[in-house]
């Protein structure tokens, strides 16, 4: 079946969540060991989670969870173009130069000089433009894979393709399809054989986050003994910092409560009997108008062309959708004041509205389905130490409106049927009329799958 669009999948200018994957070209084991040229690449996946981290603090986009695997790789996104609008114009700049990083002695780095950050600032159009770029997921899908492709390239003194095409995506419409495609994500590996427990899923966010939750609990406990032993050793290792924090980059899972999803907004501007201008204190939301860019795939020799092209004067539609502070920005000649340094996340808003011990539970739970079911087919479930049973599953799943049976007995169908939209199917249907359709592909499942009401023999 036939990607959808990009311009018809993704709304430009809003807050919304998005599952993303690419495979690399001709499905080869790029990433991994290929069993034609005998080669182990699997150091790769390292270069693509450390440039995902690294971009992680430099664009407006939350990354909520990813996996990297062999040949292809996941993420989900939740892009905030309402905290581009809020940077200052050196910020801004500052993020667009770091947005374009080297990769030396195995870290990913730049260091853009005042002299690259005064030629954009002396082009308040061109900051305006780059506003909108930090908070598109284009852009830092395109950030995220060309480096890479130049670098695999470079290292095998090759070109030409190293992805299969540009990246795909879907709309999570509801916290129901984020936690599907959440799930869907973490057990990639299992599913895959590459790995049989989330531990052992490398180069992976449910990897990182089990690691720093353990990590967090033995330093709580290793506190506890400090206060009641004054006298005991209180080294702490940096090794044991970096441990601490190695999800740092990731938006959080918690019961505080996601940041709602576009259509979720607008029924709560409904509510408030606001008008579609106004934001709801509790939810931000900002629309910004969409503008003729040139294509994300532009080398940073242009950027710099661009940069070094007379200043020309912003557009009405450049200062009307600039805030304020702005468009008073100091000119070419005043003292500005860089940024020194950049939070490791684009916010702390959580992805996820559940306790990460009730996630991880419900993901071990299913990793472990997976595993038996590879090893031995007709095998049951017994739930371990950590993890639900089926009558616990069930339930777990059926609190967040999902119909136990039916999820997960199609759970992997989610991955071809459900291509350009998931959520309820109140939701799908609702943002196919957006567009002008009567449908979506996928649709069926959808009702099925999260079901207001539990299936048939299920109570």
């Amino acid at each position: 079946m036939p990607a959808n669009a990009r311009k018809d999948i993704v709304r430009e200018g809003e807050i919304g969540t998005y599952h993303c994957w690419s495979r690399c070209v001709q499905r080869a084991f790029l990433c991994g060991y290929d069993p034609v040229s005998e080669r182990d690449f699997d150091y790769r996946r390292g270069w693509i989670e450390d440039l995902l981290a690294y971009l992680a603090r430099v664009f407006a986009i939350d990354v909520g969870n990813y996996s990297v695997l062999s040949n292809h790789l996941h993420a989900l996104l939740r892009t905030r173009p309402d905290l581009a609008a809020r940077w200052s114009a050196e910020e801004v700049a500052l993020r667009w130069k770091l947005a374009w990083p080297e990769f030396l002695d195995g870290q990913w780095v730049r260091e853009p000089t005042d002299a690259e950050l005064d030629m954009l600032l002396a082009q308040p159009a061109k900051i305006e433009q780059i506003r909108r770029r930090l908070g598109s997921l284009s852009w830092f899908m395109a950030r995220w894979k060309e480096p890479i492709a130049r670098l695999c390239n470079a290292e095998m003194d090759t070109r030409g393709h190293f992805w299969d095409a540009r990246f795909r995506s879907r709309e999570l419409l509801d916290d129901e399809a984020v936690l599907t495609c959440s799930l869907y994500v973490d057990l990639n590996q299992s599913r895959a054989g590459m790995a049989d427990s989330l531990e052992d899923s490398r180069h992976s966010a449910i990897r990182q986050r089990i690691l720093a939750a353990k990590e967090r609990e033995a330093r709580a406990s290793y506190d506890d003994v400090q206060a009641r032993a004054l006298d005991a050793c209180r080294d702490f290792s940096l090794v044991q910092a970096h441990a601490l924090f190695a999800d740092c980059y990731l938006a959080p899972i918690a019961v505080e409560g996601p940041l709602l999803t576009t259509d979720a907004l607008r029924q709560a501007q409904q509510r408030l009997g606001l008008a579609s201008g106004d934001v709801p204190a509790s939810a931000a939301r900002l629309i910004l108008p969409a503008t003729v860019a040139a294509p994300p795939e532009q080398a940073e020799s242009n950027e710099r062309t661009d940069a070094a092209a007379p200043a020309s004067a912003p557009s009405a539609d450049d200062r009307q959708d600039a805030p304020p502070e702005v468009a008073a920005a100091p000119g070419p000649g005043a003292a500005r004041l860089r940024p020194q340094s950049l939070p490791r996340r684009a916010s702390d808003v959580p992805f996820l509205a559940m306790a990460l011990s009730e996630y991880l539970r419900l993901a071990r739970t299913l990793a472990s389905r997976i595993v038996r079911e590879r090893a031995e087919p007709r095998a049951t479930h017994a739930a371990g130490p950590d993890q639900l049973d089926e009558t616990g599953l069930h339930a777990a799943l059926a609190r967040w409106g999902i119909n136990p049976a039916v999820w997960l007995a199609q759970f992997q169908r989610l991955d071809c049927q459900c291509t350009r939209a998931l959520g309820t199917a109140e939701r799908v249907l609702r943002r196919a009329r957006e567009v002008a359709q009567q449908r979506f592909h996928g649709i069926s499942l959808c009702r099925a799958v999260f079901a207001t009401t539990p299936a048939d023999g299920f109570t």
